[in-house]
């Protein structure tokens, strides 16, 4: 997968993101649907969405520094980014949180597939 495809993936996921801060936000505030506010929350949830995807990545990237630094094991990484994202979203449902990490590991793998391993460093 080339910088291309992830460019032109990111804009989906942005957008499959903004619908599920959406349907959350209006499950949250249980305030019946109104058109005329739609816009302004969809406004809302694109940049929590946005907001998530870069502290998603974020919290992706710093979990993978940490394994390959050796301060955190293998199977670490999962939870260390878990609870980085809890930091900024500690209401978000589990399910949003594993699709949003899945998410940055993509972005995160294609930045870093030329890196060299931690053993090959050693």
């Amino acid at each position: 997968m080339n910088t291309e495809l992830v460019q032109t993936f990111l804009p989906y996921v942005v957008t499959f993101l903004t619908l599920i801060f959406l349907g959350y936000t209006l499950w949250k505030d249980r305030q019946p649907f109104d058109l005329n506010e739609l816009p302004a929350q969809l406004a809302t949830a694109k940049s929590e969405a946005e907001e998530l995807a870069k502290v998603a990545e974020t919290a992706v990237m710093a979990a993978e520094q940490l394994y390959r630094t050796g301060k955190i094991g293998r199977n670490q990484r999962w939870e260390e980014a878990v609870s980085y994202i809890r930091r900024w979203f500690p209401e978000l449902d589990s399910e949003t949180m594993a699709k949003n990490i899945e998410a940055a590991v993509l972005l995160t793998n294609q930045i870093t597939i030329n890196l060299p391993k931690k053993n090959e460093t050693e």
